[in-house]
């Protein structure tokens, strides 16, 4: 169960938000549940408050201030030029006060376990906690790509990146050299050495951090394990 409480300022949604929406935010928040309390305080930082109804504690973090934006206006002057009408326009910035405020709150049960939420607040106050909870969302159920549909170009991308995350600044050649089962081998040319990288696509495949690639693991007590490794 959640209930959606929010007011969104447009000026703010248009002038702050960028890419990020409130749509990521309940998505964050929706993989949040079921999970322990101590999860949320690593996503979003320690609450600023806390309240008990009944057997549940409810977690509160809270953002609020003041600000300014630039609104671009348009006047237009109107006159004569002895019989002739003429007019012109004019474009300047006017500032607008704003007031940024975002409240989550989250309900934990008495073993800590959280069981659902609520918002509200602008996109202006939000939008830390949007990115917070987005890159979680996005880390727990990251974009798969199935090892059938996984080209040669792609393979070697992510060999680069892991070559690069070993020291390989400048790659000036990558060469599969052999497959044995589930490995792939790729030899990597650098400026100063040669560096050995395998991999194994034995699962549904994801960008990781740093661009590293990861295997999604089913059925085991981890989620997920490196596809390439030097």
């Amino acid at each position: 169960m959640r209930n959606v409480l929010f007011t969104i300022s447009l000026l703010l949604t248009l002038n702050i938000s960028g890419c990020a929406t409130f749509s990521q935010m309940e998505a964050g928040l929706d993989t949040l549940m079921g999970k322990n309390e101590k999860e949320a305080f690593s996503v979003l930082g320690y609450p600023s408050g806390k309240q008990i109804y009944g057997e549940d504690t409810v977690y509160i973090w809270e953002v609020s201030n003041t600000g300014t934006l630039l609104l671009p206006q348009t006047s237009t002057t109107y006159g004569n030029i002895g019989t002739i009408p003429v007019y012109g326009t004019t474009t300047y910035n006017q500032v607008v006060p704003i007031n940024n405020r975002c409240v989550i709150k989250i309900a934990a049960d008495t073993d800590g376990t959280l069981k659902h939420w609520e918002y509200q607040g602008n996109m202006g106050g939000c939008n830390s906690f949007i990115k917070r909870l987005d890159s979680y969302n996005k880390i727990r159920n990251p974009e798969t790509t199935s090892k059938e549909d996984i080209t040669l170009k792609e393979k070697e991308n992510w060999v680069k990146v892991v070559a690069e995350v070993n020291g390989c600044n400048e790659i000036t050649k990558v060469n599969l050299i052999k497959t044995e089962g589930e490995r792939d081998f790729f030899e990597v040319s650098c400026p100063d050495k040669n560096m050995e990288v395998q991999c194994e696509f034995i699962g549904p495949v994801f960008t990781g951090m740093k661009g590293l690639p990861f295997v999604k693991v089913f059925g085991k007590s981890y989620d997920n394990q490196p596809a390439c490794w030097k």
